[in-house]
């Protein structure tokens, strides 16, 4: 029974973890062989039932999905950050140019261009994450929006 409980721990914890949503839900209990109408998501199971389910030969392959669960929030949690900088704090500061009257130009282009350079830099190193599948089109959204500011601030 002890050697049960401590094959059956690591799989408590990583179900446990705050940042699964739905998706990581069903590739568990698909792992798991768990029926649907058990409440898994729910979180409102008991060791024993785990122990009966016979969870412990897919210990690695939950706490990995686990594992994912929480780099993908990570990611999710900077590429949120990147687009709110983009919304609500990006100004554009113009003015016209002395004796150019249908001329308008940037007055902090230079500060502007090292934001919109440091966000695509972000967004790559969040592209070259291992965790990124689930999500790409966002990020490849983000960063064509990023390029179109760039492309009509220069």
């Amino acid at each position: 029974m002890v050697g049960e409980f401590s094959e059956t721990m690591p799989i408590v914890e990583s179900l446990g973890n705050k940042t699964l949503k739905k998706v990581h839900w069903k590739e568990m209990r698909d792992i798991m062989e768990i029926p649907e109408e058990f409440p898994l998501e729910l979180r409102m199971f008991t060791l024993g039932e785990l122990i009966n389910f016979d969870v412990a030969p897919f210990k690695s392959e939950i706490v990995e999905i686990s594992n994912v669960a929480t780099q993908e929030q990570i990611l999710k949690t900077k590429i949120d950050q990147i687009k709110n900088e983009i919304s609500n704090h990006l100004e554009f500061q113009s003015g016209t140019i002395p004796g150019q009257t249908d001329v308008v130009r940037i007055k902090n282009f230079n500060h502007l261009q090292e934001i919109l350079d440091d966000h695509l830099e972000s967004l790559r190193n969040i592209q070259s994450s291992k965790y990124i599948i689930r999500l790409a089109v966002e990020t490849d959204k983000l960063r064509a929006k990023i390029n179109l500011i760039v492309e009509t601030v220069e």
